[in-house]
């Protein structure tokens, strides 16, 4: 039962590497980034889907169909969701690989009391004693300040605001995406298989980037980027992508199965252990015995927050 959400957390942490790596060549610019990120997402989501077809055809003789009501639900969390990744981007660039997944803690707060309103679940008293953790071990985090973020802090705390926007898109995300495959609010919607929805949510996400970048006019250079040095942009926000449909395939599939109140915390948990591992021994975003110390318990505050929130 664990199992599930912490693979997807695992292959969900690898999405950030390619960014971070990109930044120690180039300059990241947002809009072209964010494009690729997500036509990585749908050509992945794509092959995913056709394996998982042909799996079932060739096993069961099943062919799914595309319910119109639950396939429009997916396509508008991908949506959601691209306008959060996007405030998590600049959010990174602001303040970290590391931070950023602390206070994208935040999105499990809101998908708990979202999933409570809208699912109609249960606070119990482990909710409640969960979530002053999630946002004391959100707050110490905060006070860290490595050498480069000193210089530039009134910058952080901007970075901490597009991090909190991005997670309120990623829990109405998590919300739509699971209505998508348990349509329980919407009459005459046909629940969809799960591995239909990475790609729906990829197209979503891929159309409101495309807007994005035709209304910036960014549209010429990134087709041409990818004849001249700054194809390395391009490739690298794919690669990210091609991560994120990996792993938000088995997210979808523990949200059916679990549910949201079950996957969302521990998902986000382990995505702080990983995401941190890699920020803090490949990309040294955070330095000194202190700065460490102070850091580890923010991610254990973290950790026993979203534990509480899980049982």
């Amino acid at each position: 039962m664990f199992l599930f959400p912490i693979l997807s957390s695992l292959i969900l942490s690898g999405q950030f590497l390619p960014q971070k790596v990109l930044e120690r060549k180039n300059d990241i610019e947002p809009i072209r980034y964010n494009f690729s990120f997500t036509m990585g997402i749908t050509c992945q989501a794509l092959l995913l889907y056709l394996v998982f077809s042909a799996v079932f055809f060739l096993a069961f003789s099943t062919i799914y169909r595309f319910d119109f009501i639950s396939s429009f639900m997916a396509f508008f969390s991908g949506c959601l969701w691209s306008m959060g990744n996007y405030f998590i981007i600049k959010g990174v660039d602001k303040i970290g690989i590391s931070k950023t997944t602390i206070f994208m803690n935040s999105a499990s707060i809101f998908t708990v009391i979202l999933a409570t309103i809208i699912f109609l679940e249960l606070i119990t008293i482990s909710m409640l004693i969960g979530l002053p953790f999630l946002i004391v071990g959100a707050l110490v985090v905060a006070v860290i300040q490595d050498q480069k973020v000193d210089a530039t802090r009134n910058r952080n705390w901007k970075g901490y605001l597009y991090v909190i926007i991005g997670a309120l898109f990623f829990s109405f995300f998590n919300i739509m995406e699971q209505e998508a495959v348990l349509p329980i609010h919407v009459p005459y919607a046909t629940a969809l298989p799960f591995f239909a929805v990475p790609l729906l949510i990829g197209v979503g996400a891929v159309s409101t980037q495309f807007i994005f970048i035709f209304l910036k006019k960014e549209l010429k250079t990134w087709v041409f980027n990818w004849k001249e040095s700054g194809h390395e942009q391009n490739l690298y926000g794919i690669l990210g992508g091609v991560a994120w449909a990996s792993g938000i395939l088995i997210t979808v599939f523990s949200n059916m199965v679990f549910g949201l109140s079950f996957t969302v915390p521990i998902l986000q948990s382990f995505l702080i252990i990983f995401t941190s591992f890699w920020g803090i021994i490949f990309f040294k975003e955070i330095r000194g015995v202190k700065k460490l110390l102070l850091f580890c318990l923010g991610c254990v505050l973290s950790v026993v927050g979203v534990f509480f929130l899980s049982i």
